[in-house]
Order: C-alpha cells, then structure tokens, then sequence
C-alpha cells in the first residue's frame, strides 16, 4: 500500500498548480476565438482554486498573457457560481459600452486540499485515517406517490 501512496504523491505533485492551467486555458481560448490579447480590456478569474490568497491568480494570469495593464483585473470567488458571474458581468459590461472585449477565466483543482491530506496520510500510516474522514451517503427507494 505505501509504494501507491508514494506513487500517488509523486504524480499529485507533478501536476500543475491552477494559475498555469488558467493560463493555458486563456491562451488556447484566445487563440481558438482568434482574439489578440491586446483586444481585451478586462480579465476575471472566476474559480474557487488558488494557490495564494494575495496576489490574485487573475493577475498571474494576466501577467503571464500581458495583458494591456491599463484592464481591469480581478477575481470572484461564488463557488460553482463563480464562473456564471463573471459572464453576466461581461455581458453587462459589453452592452454598457464599458468594454468591447474580456476574458473569463477559471480553473478548478484540488491541489491544496489533497496537499494537506497526503501529509496527513504520510504522518499517520494507519486506517484509522481513513474512518475519520470518510464520507456516507444513504439512500432509500419509494414507490410513487408513497410518502412513509
């Protein structure tokens, strides 16, 4: 069981922390809507992941696509709502006349979350862990129209 946990770890930490996936996303976005980056005067990231809290990983983003620095650059953080949110701002920035172009970006992972898990499994090698955090979901069928 330890050498698959170790094999576990080393792969989870090989992965790419969200603000990398967002770029790549972003760029493939606007290469495959054939936007210049100079065109876009506002960038949001609207996922729940980051990997710091300061400084935004809407400005990682922007950084890493150099994006005009005269644009807005922010973030919003709604849990799966995030995402909608930041359509309908850019929508209702476009039809204002705010802006004529803007990136909504967003990238989910679990990266921090299974980070401290993992050290916590590598700490306490035992499956005790396992029943502290387990999760359960209980599910009964009715007939229709069948209420008790």
């Amino acid at each position: 069981m330890y050498r698959l946990l170790d094999a576990v770890v080393t792969f989870h930490r090989s992965l790419p922390p969200a603000r990398m996936k967002s770029f790549k996303a972003a760029k493939h976005a606007l290469s495959l809507a054939e936007v210049d980056v100079k065109e876009i005067q506002s960038l949001i990231y609207t996922g729940v992941c980051r990997e710091h809290f300061e400084p935004a990983t809407a400005f990682a983003v922007a950084a890493g696509l150099e994006i005009n620095p005269h644009s807005t650059i922010y973030s919003i953080s709604n849990a799966c709502l995030g995402a909608l949110n930041g359509i309908i701002d850019t929508a209702n920035r476009i039809e204002l006349g705010q802006i004529r172009a803007k990136l909504v970006v967003s990238c989910e992972t679990a990266r921090e979350i299974n980070d401290i898990t993992i050290d916590r499994m590598l700490e306490r090698k035992e499956m005790s862990f396992f029943a502290e955090g387990l999760a359960t979901l209980t599910l009964e069928g009715r007939a229709p129209g069948r209420y008790c």
